[in-house]
């Protein structure tokens, strides 16, 4: 009776003396947290997520596991979080924020007492951080074209795009030049088209030269911005003509001062260009009546036998030319000698 109950002293002391700290033993952070903004392959800002990290620990081999709690600076008490247990051998890890929003981040490092007592913990300092995201249309804006009710008063001529006042009445001999009718162009979109309206400070229609680099029309639109209706901006069509060296521009600035930039077309500014005409396959082109390549290998075969029966036909031909030339050479180079032998005879029996 008595061994067994030395045995299990023995058996506690053993286990007490086996781990590698004891109770409560003192574990702290080295150095502060830090937060930083996670970027995607192109180089975009994220616009919805962290990265905390954190460094060394004295007394290190205490720790089982990290956590981060993270809260908004301006609303503490209902918006604390705490992430899951994090490897101890892990030293960073991404949490889901708001954008444009501050928050206040601190580090716990946990020594696991396996449920025996209440872990004992270890919390870095507080750092605080706020992304800054510049927000961005998910969706363009609607421009219309509206027809721009007629004067009935009479009387007044009728303005023409970009050429000034004409008159109702023409000179008849000459030729008149077609003119668009001008329009009342209604450029509306909702603030929910907005991926992140809280990082929202303001916007700008700006109608651009982008030869020389200026604005020749521009309005600003400031807080606050309608959430039940769309906003509504209504431009006449000649302060914003189409032109090939003008862009429409909608511009999105931030808070930071940052911003996005989306594009406004009038429809009729809007260049279409006309379906493209059928053309044959690359790999039917100049096959004739082969239509696939073994067709046509065969075809080329077919036609170099009848190239090559031609030359041999060819061959005879030139054969038999050749020697009736031959022949008819020698026998006109046999009668002009013989003329000649006879003209010199004759001369000498003259004399």
């Amino acid at each position: 009776m008595l061994c067994n109950c030395g045995f299990l002293v023995l058996s506690a002391l053993v286990v007490r003396v086996s781990g590698v700290c004891y109770d409560q033993s003192p574990f702290w952070f080295l150095s502060q947290p830090a937060v930083e903004s996670l970027y995607d392959d192109e180089g975009n800002m994220l616009s919805n997520k962290v990265r905390v990290k954190w460094g060394a620990m004295h007394n290190f081999k205490c720790v089982d596991y990290f956590q981060v709690e993270y809260f908004q600076k301006l609303k503490p008490s209902t918006t604390i979080l705490l992430t899951p247990r994090i490897d101890r051998f892990r030293r960073y890890y991404d949490i889901d924020v708001e954008p444009c929003t501050e928050y206040t981040f601190k580090i716990e490092a946990s020594e696991d007492y396996q449920g025996r007592r209440e872990d004992f913990k270890a919390h870095s300092g507080l750092v605080s951080y706020k992304l800054d995201y510049t927000p961005r249309f998910t969706s363009p804006p609607s421009v219309k074209e509206l027809k721009i009710r007629s004067d009935r008063r009479g009387g007044r001529g009728q303005r023409s795009s970009r050429t000034g006042w004409q008159s109702d009445q023409g000179d008849g001999d000459e030729e008149e030049e077609e003119v668009k009718e001008p329009v009342m162009l209604r450029v509306s979109w909702r603030i929910q088209q907005i991926d992140y309206p809280t990082c929202l400070d303001y916007f700008v229609l700006d109608y651009y030269d982008i030869t020389y680099n200026e604005s020749t029309y521009s309005k600003t639109l400031n807080r606050p911005f309608p959430t039940s209706k769309p906003i509504q901006v209504d431009i006449h069509s000649d302060t914003v003509p189409c032109d090939p060296e003008f862009r429409h521009i909608l511009r999105v600035y931030g808070l930071t001062g940052a911003e996005t930039t989306t594009d406004w077309n009038p429809p009729s500014c809007v260049l279409t260009t006309p379906a493209p005409t059928t053309t044959p396959r690359p790999e039917v082109v100049g096959l004739g009546q082969a239509d696939t390549l073994e067709a046509l290998l065969e075809e080329n075969d077919q036609l170099r036998a009848k190239i090559e029966g031609l030359n041999d036909e060819y061959a005879k031909i030139g054969l038999e030319v050749f020697k009736a030339f031959t022949e008819d050479f020698f026998a006109g180079l046999e009668a002009t000698v013989e003329g000649r032998h006879e003209k010199s005879l004759n001369g000498t029996a003259d004399e």
